[in-house]
């Protein structure tokens, strides 16, 4: 759950719905700040982006390609 004063984009009582986690390639991502197709928000906090993170290893509803995909990239230093 992520409250108002979490991040400035959180207006309300939020929750954030593991089960449509995606692994995506940054490239892709990058290109697609580059063309303008969205507008980064401010970084989380990294007390908030922990609970994020602990939240997705602990959901029954985050599919297991994507808790192995956390894990690996953890491992190897990139988280």
């Amino acid at each position: 759950m992520l409250n108002t004063g979490d991040h400035p984009f959180v207006h309300k009582p939020s929750v954030i719905f593991y089960a449509d986690a995606r692994t995506v390639d940054a490239r892709l991502l990058d290109q697609l700040l580059k063309q303008g197709a969205f507008k980064p928000h401010a970084p989380f906090q990294r007390n908030v982006l922990t609970r994020i993170q602990n939240g997705l290893q602990q959901s029954p509803f985050t599919a297991n390609k994507i808790k192995t995909a956390f894990a690996n990239a953890a491992e190897a230093g990139l988280i």
